[in-house]
């Protein structure tokens, strides 16, 4: 015996057939989308790691340059402060040489008095250069500072 379907129950299957088609195009739509999504998702990832490799090789490049400039700046550097420990070592190392002028009665002047002398003759607290010349047999000094020549007693 067969069984007949009432209209109810047709509709109900036509309804249901419908949903299913429905909801199986739902579904196509949602697959083609989330296709989309990873495909672009994908070319994003891809210019970003590329993007991102650019950025890197620059950022090497730019280390490399600040590095190779700062590294020349360090030699320079090292050269001028060798070279200034030098002058100071040349300097440090002279002897102080203190130099005594006598005559035949006992009197006696030293290099430091003469300076002191001639800068205050030149009416000058310090001068660049001076050219001290003794000569005990006339009792004289003569010097020249800074260009600027004159004489002096010695005793």
């Amino acid at each position: 015996m067969e069984k007949k379907t009432t209209k109810p129950e047709a509709d109900m299957k036509k309804l249901a057939t419908e949903l299913a088609n429905d909801a199986k195009e739902v579904e196509e739509k949602a697959s083609t989308a989330v296709k989309k999504a990873t495909t672009t998702v994908k070319k994003t990832a891809a210019k970003a790691t590329a993007s991102a490799k650019k950025t890197t090789a620059a950022a090497k490049k730019s280390t490399a340059a600040a590095t190779k400039k700062a590294s020349a700046t360090v030699k320079k550097a090292s050269a001028s402060a060798k070279k200034t420990v030098a002058k100071a070592a040349a300097k440090a190392s002279e002897a102080k040489v203190n130099v005594e002028i006598q005559d035949d009665f006992g009197n006696s002047k030293s290099i430091d008095d003469l300076k002191a002398e001639v800068l205050a003759k030149a009416n000058k607290k310090s001068l660049k250069k001076i050219d001290i010349y003794v000569k005990p047999s006339e009792n004289a000094i003569y010097y020249v500072a800074d260009g600027t020549a004159g004489s002096l007693t010695l005793f």
